[in-house]
């Protein structure tokens, strides 16, 4: 967990010295969200991603369902230790309406949502202090940065073995992936979205836990095709079809994906 946070902590530093822009946490399928702006393609590489550095857990919501819930205060903790924390970032919750703020245009009232949301980058004398602002100001997606591409090749290249490793073990991490009725990328798997008024101590006390409980893959796990058990695993068909997703996140010939088992 603590090297996911220190690839992210770096990475978002050099994003930081870009103009203010607020990008989502939660909600990835905008310009403005943080998957995005750190190099994420893949809802399921940057879901295993959060989930491996601690800012996200999944747990089951009022009608049974598993879904996604963001840690906010441990974006916070993360960020508590950069001496220049209140100028460069700002971790926090927004109500709007981002369809249509998206596209620029008027927000429907009874449209709007509440969303994660994290503010990266220089207050300079017109910065704006939300999304909507920064939306009326013309602007969705975060300013351009010199060499930001490769800084995110560099983190993304960093963080795959973790990212392997969290969707091998981590079986909701797997279903949120594979799940049907989940690839339509909304918002929906934010918590704070639906529960604004929630404490989201209720998700770090209960819900941390059970996401740092899922032990590291043993070596064992890694390279051979064999289990405690006797099973075989390269048989397996669960373990094969996460493999199978692995190849497709990845690339077949991908180094990240344990030989043994393919």
């Amino acid at each position: 967990m603590s090297r996911a946070r220190a690839l992210l902590l770096v990475l978002l530093v050099f994003a930081a010295q870009a103009n203010s822009s607020w990008v989502t946490i939660g909600e990835t399928s905008r310009d403005c969200s943080l998957c995005s702006r750190i190099g994420f393609y893949d809802r399921t590489e940057f879901y295993a991603f959060l989930v491996t550095a601690g800012f996200a857990v999944y747990e089951l919501n009022a009608n049974g369902k598993t879904e996604l819930q963001i840690l906010r205060k441990e974006f916070d903790t993360m960020l508590d230790i950069l001496p220049n924390k209140a100028e460069l970032f700002e971790v926090t919750m927004m109500k709007f309406d981002i369809e249509n703020a998206s596209q620029g245009i008027a927000q429907r009232p009874n449209q709007r949502g509440y969303y994660s949301v994290l503010r990266i980058g220089i207050k300079n004398d017109g910065y704006a202090t939300s999304i909507s602002k920064m939306t009326k100001k013309g602007t969705f997606a975060p300013p351009a940065l010199n060499s930001l591409s490769s800084m995110q090749r560099s983190f993304l290249r960093n963080s795959r073995r973790m990212i392997t490793d969290t969707i091998i073990n981590n079986q909701e991490v797997y279903d949120e992936a594979t799940n049907e009725s989940n690839k339509k990328d909304t918002a929906a798997s934010d918590t704070t979205r639906t529960s604004p008024e929630k404490n989201n101590s209720q998700y770090h006390q209960s819900g941390y836990d059970s996401a740092m409980s899922t032990p590291p893959p043993t070596e064992k796990a890694r390279t051979s095709s064999s289990s405690d058990d006797g099973t075989t695993l390269a048989t397996d068909p669960s373990v094969k079809s996460k493999y199978g997703l692995l190849e497709q996140l990845f690339g077949k010939d991908s180094e990240e994906i344990p030989s043994g088992i393919k």
